[in-house]
């Protein structure tokens, strides 16, 4: 843990903030997120200095508030499995028979074959107008 926090803390955004100890460090507030990423784009101080390029970006917020959010091969890796792990416990997971990764020849769930359209459907609903 000792390490983790040494690495925060040698980040531009939080060396400035941690001043003394980690027991007097303030809430990061989301608009001083938002200002140093404005500040220093396209992400910001807060990212480790040797983190990997990002393979995923995405945003949260609206507006002047709108906060980039970038992911790592290693970060989105642990993100993936954390999220797994989550639905798991609620009890929610994928069919076997229709995940491709989960199917091989030795399976014991039988598999379901159906042809495919190669034509999209019309929609449903009335005709005309």
């Amino acid at each position: 843990m000792r390490e983790l926090l040494e690495r925060i803390a040698a980040t531009p955004f939080y060396r400035a903030r941690v001043k003394g100890s980690w027991e007097q460090l303030p809430l990061t507030r989301r608009d001083e997120l938002v200002h140093d990423q404005l500040e220093h784009l396209p992400l910001g101080t807060r990212r480790f200095a040797d983190a990997a390029a990002p393979v995923r970006v995405g945003i949260t917020g609206t507006g002047d508030g709108l906060l980039l959010l970038a992911w790592s091969p290693a970060t989105l890796a642990r993100e993936r499995a954390a999220g797994g792990r989550l639905l798991r416990r609620l009890g929610v997971g994928a069919h076997p028979a229709r995940c491709s990764s989960a199917t091989s020849s030795k399976s014991s769930v039988p598999s379901t074959s159906r042809s495919v359209r190669s034509t999209p459907r019309r929609p449903r609903g009335r005709r005309g107008s």
